[in-house]
């Protein structure tokens, strides 16, 4: 019987130590079954975040196609925008502008045509003048010659009569 005994002393032993293993196992499988949730639930909350993050990406993709849109309009009109500013330019450049040095020359120049103009023109007056004054000095001369003929003939005439 002392050894039956120590048999059933020996199997208790392996059954308290299984046990104990069990208990470990159980401890184990619990904390196994727990971490399982838990990747569970950090899976679900991946998969929300990857299809938010999904969502995100599409938004940004339209609004990167929206802005290369607008960005290409801005290019268009910035290229109208350069060639009519070359326009403009080159307008510009055709234009004749007056300096103030240019301005001085051309007053220089008038300045001097206006004082010729009336030099000319002083010129014709004298020349005018003189002309009338011959004339006048002329007419006198052409009167005083009537009158002094017209008087002689009246003379002439009042001597006839008296003789």
């Amino acid at each position: 019987m002392v050894n039956d005994i120590e048999k059933l002393n020996k199997v208790i032993g392996s059954l308290e130590e299984q046990a104990t293993r069990v208990t470990e196992f159980n401890g184990i499988l619990a904390s196994v079954n727990e971490a399982r949730s838990e990747i569970e639930s950090s899976k679900k909350i991946l998969k929300n975040a990857s299809a938010e993050h999904q969502q995100l990406i599409a938004d940004s993709h339209s609004k990167f196609d929206e802005l290369l849109k607008r960005l290409v309009s801005i290019e268009q009109k910035l290229a109208n925008l350069e060639q009519g500013q070359d326009k403009c330019l080159q307008k510009i450049s055709e234009l004749k502008f007056l300096t103030p040095e240019k301005f001085e020359e051309g007053r220089k120049a008038s300045d001097a045509k206006i004082n010729e103009s009336v030099q000319r023109l002083e010129q014709k007056i004298d020349d005018a003048n003189q002309a009338h004054r011959s004339s006048f000095k002329t007419l006198k001369f052409i009167i005083l010659f009537g009158i002094l003929l017209l008087a002689t003939g009246i003379a002439f005439l009042a001597k006839k009569s008296l003789f």
